[in-house]
């Protein structure tokens, strides 16, 4: 086994071990895909963006987009290949905290409160 396999083993472990996401009754057709890309941004140490109070403020269409975008990238695919786009997850996992982070300054009607 390589490093990449190693690692990509790793990454999968950690995936299958996460505790799921608390989704809002609203967004629960986007659970499992909402339950796939948090799994897969905490199994690479990255800081979750989909936390209660954030997805509570964003409207379901917003993540649908965010979802449509992980899905092209290949971050949603069933299997290991995703464990290889490190990258491409956390530029993703950094761009949707940011837009969190608006949604809920929108919310809260107090620019500069983040997440």
């Amino acid at each position: 086994m390589d490093a990449l396999d190693v690692r990509s083993a790793t990454l999968l472990e950690r995936e299958a071990s996460v505790r799921p996401l608390s989704v809002p009754r609203g967004m629960k057709d986007l659970e499992p895909d909402l339950q796939r890309l948090s799994a897969r941004i905490r199994a690479c140490g990255l800081e979750d963006p989909f936390r209660e109070e954030a997805l509570k403020a964003l409207p379901p269409a917003s993540l649908r987009g965010t979802l449509a975008e992980a899905r092209g990238q290949g971050l949603l695919d069933d299997g290991p290949a995703w464990a290889q786009r490190g990258d491409q997850l956390q530029g993703l996992a950094e761009a949707l905290r940011r837009t969190l982070q608006q949604e809920l300054e929108l919310d809260r009607g107090c620019p500069g409160k983040g997440l």
